[in-house]
């Protein structure tokens, strides 16, 4: 499930509802958390938004110097979590 957080009179408001990125502007976003996403909800993201997201394997596949990326008014952030998962550790590819 995807979670939108975005402004409402001065207050942070954060809502599963998608249909939010049709009905209004892209400046009242603040954030698109699509962590536990359904691919239904990643394309319906990359619609409304048109924008391209990165998958599991391109931001996995990074190189160290390409960690931060500015293009025109827009900011990517790769970066690898340490998780704990079934008793053992491993590296999460993350995306911002």
């Amino acid at each position: 499930m995807a979670i939108v957080y975005y402004r409402e009179n001065k207050t942070t408001v954060k809502t599963s509802d998608l249909t939010i990125l049709a009905r209004d502007p892209p400046s009242k976003l603040l954030w698109i958390d699509l962590n536990h996403a359904s691919p239904e909800d990643k394309a319906y993201v990359e619609e409304k938004l048109q924008v391209s997201l990165q998958t599991q394997q391109q931001a996995e596949e990074i190189e160290l110097s390409s960690r931060y990326i500015e293009l025109g008014n827009t900011i990517v952030v790769n970066a690898n979590f340490l998780v704990h998962r079934d008793g053992y550790y491993a590296n999460e590819a993350v995306s911002f």
